[in-house]
C-alpha cells in the first residue's frame, strides 16, 4: 500500500491516526549501541524526523493536477496539516509548501496544477495555520492579502474548492 493510501481511503480518519501516533510519542525505548544498552531515547525525536522527511519531501512536488481525494499532494496536505494540528512535527518544514501554494506564479508550475498547490495551502492553513502563527517565513497579514488575491483572480475553480480560502481568512 502506498503511503497516503489510508488517507485517500479515510480521510476522516487521519484525526485516529494522529491521536494514536501522539500517545506513540511519549513512549520511551532503550537503544541498543554495539551490542550492549545505549541511552534511552524518546520515540519523539525520530517519530519527528520521520515525519518531517516524509511529508516534507511529499508536499515539494505536484503531479496531479486534479481535485479530487486521490490527489496525492491534497493528501500529503491534510496528513502535514493534522499532524501539525496534534503537534507531532515542526511548522518549519511546512512553511516552504504553503508559500509554493500561496505563490505558486513564481515557482514556475504548470498553470493546471496551481488550484492544487492553492488548496494544498489553504488546507494546511484551515486546519494548523495556528501553529504558524510564530514561526520564521509566517507573515500573517501578508498571507491574508495572497488569499484575497487568489480569489479576485479565481484560481481555485471547484465549487466546493472555493469555500477553502474563504475559511483561511
Amino acid at each position: 500500500m502506498h503511503r497516503p493510501d489510508l488517507a485517500q481511503q479515510a480521510p476522516s480518519l487521519v484525526d485516529k491516526l494522529a491521536d494514536t501516533l501522539v500517545k506513540l510519542k511519549e513512549t520511551q525505548i532503550t537503544v541498543r549501541s554495539g551490542g550492549r544498552l545505549g541511552d534511552t531515547t524518546r520515540i519523539a525525536r525520530a517519530l519527528d524526523w520521520e515525519l518531517d522527511e516524509y511529508l516534507g519531501s511529499d508536499l515539494a512536488a505536484v503531479k496531479d493536477a486534479s481535485i479530487s481525494p486521490s490527489n496525492e499532494h491534497l493528501t500529503i496536505s491534510l496528513l502535514s496539516a493534522t499532524t501539525m494540528k496534534y503537534s507531532l512535527c515542526n511548522p518549519d518544514v511546512f512553511i516552504d509548501a504553503i508559500n509554493r501554494g500561496l505563490h505558486y506564479e513564481q515557482f514556475g508550475y504548470d498553470v493546471a496544477k496551481h488550484e492544487v498547490l492553492v488548496l494544498g495551502a489553504c488546507l494546511q492553513l484551515s486546519i494548523s495555520g495556528s501553529h504558524f502563527r510564530h514561526q520564521r517565513d509566517f507573515d500573517a497579514p501578508q498571507i491574508l492579502d495572497v488569499l484575497e488575491k487568489i480569489k479576485n483572480v479565481s484560481v481555485v475553480k471547484h465549487p466546493q474548492g472555493q469555500r477553502l480560502p474563504e475559511v483561511c481568512n
